[in-house]
């Protein structure tokens, strides 16, 4: 009746004229509709690309403005796969979701065809599907979870591996231990692959069950209608119509259940980016926030006076043991300051909280009288730190002094002047390509010593009031100590000076000298 009406319609009144228009006609659909999915996969990419490499910044920005002390607690390869996997994975499980959705859609407008047909099969035929698909989610959906579980916590592992070989890589050489972290990564690996394999394996069966499943009863059916004695030959346009369907809506049907096993598969995953966004320092506004969480109260900070730990107790959540507790300490301006104490009394402790990088568990720290919360950013614009073990970056000298320094914003004075403090400048200089030379990973092209100047030179750059050095020559030989302690001598009266060691001839030039132990910081001379 319906090709009746629009044969009227077109005045086609020959099967030669109807066929003719039929074909032209099913061409455009095609072009069209091929037209129509190109630029819904455009637009459909470029909402959940675009939108994901956001998240990326976002969620990278939240962790690096995390306090120091979430990365104590937290181990790399966690991190690491938050920041990366989980968003990638986060964002692939919406991809999912937009394809079901679509999917849905056109198998919707096929059974609407069906039903147009036959209501009667068409009922029958969505009841079959829908039966089939609630079944196949209740049973694997779980088992799916369950491996993405685990999926996570290899990603993890797998990650920290790697990260600790590579940061490792001299002590693993010279141990030769290469074969022990190779035995651990081939576990992991294959711990990953046992997972993923499992995933890949199960995620297939929902559409062997499906074509299975379908096509059985369909048969069946037929089956009976024959046996019974029914008219085959009155179900043939019918029968027709539903196998022409079944070419389009079987795939559309299989594709939305191996979509919803790859998002089942990763909810892991998204819950931990849910459960990052709806925590409260995702919403918070870092330019309102400092480093660290300390609040910005605007409140210019300065050292002119003194430095003051006030009544400062500390310990970790997970301890119950108090490293200082009721400590208190004054530090002049231009004075060098010496510190020494035995392994776990507690002095690089002490740094971290002058620093701020921990919070006082009471107690406060204050610098001309005002709290250094009050203004993170002023204090540490005070503050040059120079670590026990310098991590230089995969870059060029002048990039590794002026640390965190776009290129084109580096102070060619200052930068040359923090070489020559560092008593470095003649060895770069001396160096092919300059101040433009590169140093390697972790700065692997240059010796102990020469890391250590360069990170001298890195914490002069600034021109801090404040120089911080966290046994930052315990890990060299005697002379090579002897002359970063030489750069680091010629810089004092001129500059408060605290310097963390282990040994007393290390800090023999200092104005004072104090003795961590114990929890209680006890002056020497």
């Amino acid at each position: 009746p319906l090709l009746k009406i629009f044969c009227n319609i077109f005045n086609i009144n020959t099967q030669k004229n109807f066929l003719v228009i039929a074909f032209l006609a099913l061409g455009i659909v095609f072009i069209f509709k091929n037209i129509f999915l190109h630029i819904q996969n455009l637009i459909q990419n470029k909402y959940v690309y675009n939108n994901r490499a956001r998240f990326f910044d976002n969620v990278y920005s939240l962790y690096l403005n995390k306090d120091y002390y979430y990365y104590v607690e937290n181990s790399s390869g966690n991190i690491t796969r938050a920041v990366y996997y989980d968003v990638i994975y986060t964002f692939d499980v919406l991809l999912y979701v937009i394809n079901i959705i679509t999917e849905c859609v056109i198998s919707m407008i096929i059974l609407l065809f069906l039903f147009v047909v036959n209501w009667k099969i068409s009922i029958m035929a969505g009841a079959i599907l829908l039966v089939e698909l609630i079944f196949i989610y209740k049973i694997i959906k779980p088992i799916l979870v369950s491996c993405g579980k685990i999926n996570v916590a290899n990603s993890s592992n797998f990650l920290s591996n790697i990260i600790q070989s590579i940061e490792s890589i001299k002590e693993i050489k010279v141990f030769n231990t290469e074969q022990y972290f190779i035995n651990k990564n081939k576990h992991l690996v294959d711990s990953l692959s046992e997972t993923e394999k499992f995933y890949k394996t199960l995620s297939l069966v929902p559409k062997l069950i499906i074509e299975a499943f379908t096509f059985g009863i369909l048969s069946l059916i037929l089956s009976v209608l024959v046996w019974i004695g029914m008219n085959i030959k009155i179900f043939i346009p019918s029968l027709s119509a539903f196998a022409v369907a079944a070419v389009k809506l079987l795939p559309s049907i299989n594709k939305i259940s191996s979509n919803l096993s790859n998002a089942t598969y990763y909810v892991p995953n998204l819950d931990n980016i849910v459960a990052l966004v709806h925590s409260d320092s995702f919403h918070e506004d870092i330019s309102l926030k400092n480093k660290d969480g300390y609040i910005n109260k605007t409140k210019f900070i300065d050292f002119n006076d003194k430095i003051e730990l006030k009544n400062i107790s500390f310990r970790y959540d997970k301890s119950e043991r108090f490293i200082f507790d009721n400590l208190n300490l004054t530090l002049l301006p231009n004075k060098s300051v010496g510190i020494i104490g035995g392994s776990g009394e507690g002095k690089t402790t002490l740094v971290d909280l002058l620093t701020g990088l921990l919070k006082p568990t009471s107690g406060e720290i204050l610098c001309d009288g005002k709290n250094i919360k009050d203004n993170y950013s002023d204090w540490l614009s005070l503050i040059g730190y120079i670590p026990q073990n310098t991590t230089l970056i995969n870059d060029t000298i002048r990039a590794n002094v002026a640390f965190g320094v776009e290129l084109n914003s580096i102070d060619e004075d200052k930068f040359i002047n923090a070489l020559k403090d560092a008593q470095i400048y003649d060895f770069v200089c001396d160096m092919k390509n300059g101040f433009d030379a590169t140093i390697g990973d972790r700065g692997i092209k240059l010796s102990g010593g020469q890391r250590q100047r360069i990170g001298i030179a890195r914490a002069l750059y600034k021109n801090p009031k404040i120089l911080i050095f966290d046994e930052a020559t315990s890990a060299l030989d005697n002379e090579t100590e002897h002359e970063v302690m030489s750069a680091i001598n010629s810089l004092m009266n001129n500059k408060t000076i605290i310097i963390i060691a282990h040994r007393l001839t290390t800090i023999q030039n200092c104005d004072i000298t104090y003795r961590v132990d114990n929890g209680r910081i006890f002056k020497v001379n």
